[in-house]
């Protein structure tokens, strides 16, 4: 029998996502194909994404071989209200937002903080159980769920970086911009110019990197920002939430044939009504 908590915490081990089928493979006793679809029916704990496989992106094989990434999906949030008169009956953690992104400035400097640091604190272990969310889930497994689900934790791209030609694009504040100068479509997984790509791709680099630093973001969380942003956007638009939208005018030929790329993608995932895996005979929902 599959267990929702265990096929949760195999996804968040994994890094908040996997393949069906790696999915299959980390799970004991490694059920059916029909057993697991049966639980990741659930959309409160489960996100399907369809993605071709590159390596049979062109041809008739393309439908056949699109593959399915499942990502761990939560309604678990942080209080905002958490030290600052939260009596307890708000449903969500009381837990220090930088104590989860990694690096707490006062455990560092040996201060005692007034934030609470234990995801199993008495009133984050009701709020977890209230959640499903037993206490078999290690705090970095759950630090890997809050991350890509609460989109208050994960700092804002800068959308003006985005548009314009420059190194900054139309970003008027440059380099003391408060929001991250990184490429919108490679967090979305959808940058079609890789490397040749004009604008950053790179979390690593100083400016990047000082910003994301005075947010309490360790190295560690850093170098899962990608996946983890990709992840998240995938469960905001499983939901029919949309990206912000770029005004295609002002944006040079190549950009805006990229933005048109996203849009018109966007409107396909929100008004497709009939399920065409089941037309080519491979929806796991059966």
């Amino acid at each position: 029998m599959v267990v929702p908590t265990q096929v949760l915490r195999a996804l968040c081990a994994g890094g908040g996502s996997l393949e069906l089928e790696e999915l299959r493979r980390r799970l004991p006793g490694r059920p059916t194909a029909k057993q697991l679809a049966a639980v990741l029916r659930d959309p409160q704990r489960f996100t399907l994404v369809r993605t071709p496989d590159e390596a049979e992106a062109g041809g008739a094989a393309a439908a056949a071989a699109e593959k399915v990434l499942v990502v761990a999906t939560s309604s678990l949030r942080l209080c905002p209200e958490h030290g600052a008169g939260c009596q307890g009956g708000c449903g969500r953690l009381h837990l220090c937002k930088y104590h989860l992104k990694g690096v707490c400035r006062n455990q560092q400097a040996r201060k005692e903080c007034k934030f609470v640091h234990d995801f199993y604190s008495p009133h984050n272990h009701s709020v977890l159980r209230q959640h499903g969310l037993d206490s078999t889930f290690s705090s970095d497994e759950l630090r890997q769920l809050l991350l890509q689900n609460d989109p208050t934790l994960l700092p804002e791209v800068c959308l003006h970086y985005n548009k314009g030609d420059g190194p900054y694009g139309s970003c008027n504040f440059k380099k003391i911009c408060t929001k991250l100068h990184v490429c919108q479509y490679f967090l979305w997984g959808q940058c079609r110019f890789g490397s040749s790509c004009k604008r950053s791709h790179d979390f690593s680099k100083p400016e990047c990197c000082e910003k994301l630093e005075k947010q309490g973001m360790s190295p560690d969380i850093i170098q899962k920002l990608p996946s983890i942003y990709r992840n998240m956007y995938a469960i905001q638009n499983s939901k029919g939430s949309k990206h912000d939208k770029e005004d295609n005018k002002s944006l040079p030929n190549k950009e805006r044939k990229h933005s048109s790329s996203q849009e018109s993608t966007s409107t396909s995932n929100e008004v497709e009504q009939i399920c065409l895996y089941n037309l080519y005979t491979n929806c796991i929902f059966e």
